[in-house]
């Protein structure tokens, strides 16, 4: 998959099938909305994951984007995955 909406794509087509590899991917986004809550609440400084993940953070969100677009109107939940895109935003600005 090389393009966000090649993933959005994949990763819908695999929850509407209850296909295993969906829950194994999601382990990513999961996990950098994990580090975003522990930013957002000052558990770690944005500079220390800007110095670990730098720019493969944004290229990852850009990557998940348009799924995570996909299930908040799916959910009609905006908060959805909203820490990993707040984190994104913030070690893009230094």
């Amino acid at each position: 998959m090389q393009t966000g909406d090649e993933l959005s794509t994949k990763m819908q087509e695999l929850r509407q099938k209850k296909e295993l590899l969906y829950l194994e991917l999601l382990r990513e986004p999961n996990y950098l909305e994990d580090l975003g809550a522990l930013w957002k609440n000052s558990a770690i400084e944005v500079d220390i994951i800007r110095d670990s993940l730098g720019d493969t953070l944004l290229t990852r969100w850009e990557l998940w984007e348009p799924f995570v677009q996909w299930l908040r109107d799916q959910y009609d939940d905006q908060s959805v995955f909203h820490n990993f895109e707040l984190l994104a935003v913030a070690v893009s600005y230094p």
